[in-house]
C-alpha cells in the first residue's frame, strides 16, 4: 500500500467502511454526493438559535450550561460559521436570526441604559 511506503500503517479499530447507499460521515461531516452537517447536529443548532429567540441569551447560555452569556454567543457564532462552509443557505439563514436577534438585544440594552439615565437625572433634580 501507499501507507507503508511512508512508514505509516491502518489502525484497523480506527477503520469503518460504510456502503454506499447509506450516510457517509468523517467527524460529524456527511460527505455522500455534497458536505453537510450531520442532521441531528443541524437540529440542535437550530434549536440553539430558536431557545435564544425565545428565552434570551442568558437563558438560552444556562440551559446549555455555558459559561456565560458572551461564551455561549461564541459558540453559536462558531457553530453557524462551521454549518455556514457545509450548507451555506442553511447556515446564513441561521446566522442571520442570530445576528438579527444580538442587534436588537443590544440596542434594548442601549435603550435601558438611556431610560435608567433619565430616571437618575430627574430623581437627583427633583
Amino acid at each position: 500500500e501507499c501507507l507503508t511506503t511512508y512508514g505509516f500503517r491502518v489502525n484497523r479499530a480506527k477503520t469503518k467502511v460504510m456502503a454506499l447507499p447509506g450516510r457517509q460521515y468523517v467527524c460529524g461531516v456527511v460527505v455522500n454526493e455534497k458536505t453537510n452537517m450531520l442532521r441531528k447536529s443541524r437540529q440542535k443548532l437550530r434549536a440553539m438559535v430558536h431557545y435564544l429567540e425565545k428565552e434570551g441569551l442568558d437563558a438560552a447560555a444556562v440551559r446549555n450550561e455555558a459559561e456565560s452569556p458572551e461564551n455561549y454567543e461564541s459558540i453559536l457564532k462558531g457553530r453557524l460559521n462551521w454549518l455556514k462552509q457545509l450548507n451555506p443557505s442553511l447556515g446564513e439563514k441561521l446566522k442571520t436570526r442570530l445576528d438579527t436577534f444580538l442587534d436588537a438585544a443590544k440596542m434594548n440594552n442601549v435603550f435601558s441604559n438611556v431610560v435608567s439615565n433619565y430616571e437618575d437625572i430627574a430623581i437627583n433634580q427633583a
